[in-house]
C-alpha cells in the first residue's frame, strides 16, 4: 500500500517551523492525505493541525517537490509532497493530539538540519536551501 503525505516548509524572517510528534521524531508539519483531498488541501489541513497557523495566514510560494522516506519503522515507504509558504504569523498553537503545545517551534534556517530526525527530510531541505534563503 502506498502512503502519501503532504505538508509544508513555512518561512518567517529566517526561521522555519518544525514539529515534534508524541512518538519523538522532529520533522516538518505534514501528514496523511485523506480520501478526496488534494495534496495542497492536505498540506493546509496538516499545517493547521500541527501548528495552528490557518490557511489565510499562509502565503503559498509554490510546490517544492516530492520525496520518499521510510514509514512505520522503515517497513513501508511514504511519498511526501512539500509546499513552500511564507507567513508573518509567530504564534504556534497545535490543534492535533499528535503533537504537544511545546512541540511546534520556530527554528533558524541554519539550525534546521541539526534538528530534523530523518535523513531524507534533511536531504530535501538542503536541496531547496536557496529557496528559503530568498525569503529572508
Amino acid at each position: 500500500m502506498k502512503h502519501e503525505s503532504a505538508g509544508g516548509i513555512i518561512v518567517n524572517n529566517g526561521r522555519i517551523v518544525l514539529v515534534e510528534s508524541i512518538e519523538g521524531p522532529v520533522t516538518f508539519p505534514k501528514g496523511h492525505i485523506e480520501p478526496g483531498e488534494t495534496t495542497l488541501e492536505a498540506a493546509y489541513r496538516e499545517i493547521y493541525e500541527e501548528t495552528g497557523i490557518p490557511k489565510h495566514r499562509l502565503k503559498l510560494i509554490g510546490q517544492l517537490g516530492t520525496y520518499t522516506r521510510g514509514h512505520k519503522g522503515g517497513k513501508e515507504k511514504k511519498e511526501i509532497t512539500m509546499f513552500l509558504y511564507s507567513t508573518e504569523e509567530t504564534d504556534l498553537e497545535p490543534k492535533s493530539g499528535d503533537v504537544t503545545d511545546k512541540s511546534a517551534q520556530w527554528v533558524t534556517i541554519d539550525d534546521v538540519v541539526g534538528r530534523l530526525t530523518y535523513k531524507e527530510d534533511k536531504e530535501f531541505f538542503i536541496e531547496h536551501r536557496q529557496e528559503y534563503d530568498s525569503l529572508r
